[in-house]
């Protein structure tokens, strides 16, 4: 199993992307009917919601420079909410545009938005390798929102990624076990708790921790990704002899 395969970079969480000119002209339809058709009759803070709510599909479809033209036209006319900015730095994160996507979720720091941008901040960072800083706004949404899984597990991973090793991995076991016990059925979160505990040096954890994944495929599959992290178990699958 390669390294890539549980890392944290999949930005936004992506559905079955629609495509053709259709699909487009039936979205822009359905925004300009929620600006001025009749869903005009709504409340300004309804129509803002229901238009934004399609920039929000357009994005989990990672059609992310489609999202930030309605944004652009959203801007226009209507003020601009701890929503927007959010879903601004999303589409911005998705296009690449990272400086303007970090500025974005700034906007939205002081809301209740606020672990979401922190968490945006966080995987743009990461895309540029900049792990110190990405785990700073990762601990920080951790912290306002600490029983979000996705928010410790990216904590945890962007430690990883800086390459502790033993002792120093404890708080960053502690971190990625809480995210599990959070969201058991999680394959990447257990891959990295994982992890965590190979790096760490506890041999007899990491051991019973496998032992204890039933689907001896998915069992196989994290024991290899973990010695593809650390070479010096490269060969030790860590299975016992006997093993289901």
């Amino acid at each position: 199993m390669k390294r890539g395969l549980f890392c944290l970079l999949g930005l936004l969480a992506s559905g079955c992307a629609a495509s053709g000119s259709m699909t487009t002209r039936t979205e822009t339809a359905r925004a300009e009917t929620a600006l001025t058709g009749p869903a005009a009759a709504m409340s300004p803070a309804a129509q803002a919601d229901l238009y934004l709510g399609i920039v929000d599909g357009l994005i989990r479809q990672q059609r992310y420079e489609a999202a930030i033209a309605f944004l652009a036209k959203f801007q226009k006319t209507e003020t601009l909410t701890p929503r927007y900015h959010k879903l601004a730095g999303d589409a911005l994160s998705g296009a690449g545009r990272i400086d303007e996507a970090i500025a974005a979720y700034r906007q939205a720091l002081t809301s209740d938005l606020a672990p979401q941008a922190y968490n945006g901040i966080g995987r743009a960072l990461s895309i540029r390798g900049d792990w110190v800083l990405a785990a700073e706004n990762f601990r920080q949404a951790a912290t306002l929102d600490p029983a979000n899984a996705t928010y410790l597990n990216n904590f945890g991973y962007a430690q990883l990624k800086q390459d502790f090793r033993g002792p120093a991995l404890a708080p960053v076991v502690s971190e990625l076990q809480r995210a599990h016990e959070l969201d058991p059925d999680s394959n990447l979160i257990r891959a990295n708790l994982a992890l965590a505990l190979s790096l760490s040096g506890s041999r007899a954890q990491f051991l019973a921790f496998l032992d204890a994944i039933p689907d001896p495929i998915r069992r196989q599959d994290i024991a290899a990704f973990s010695a593809n992290w650390a070479p010096a178990w490269t060969g030790d699958t860590g299975i016992k002899k006997g093993t289901p």
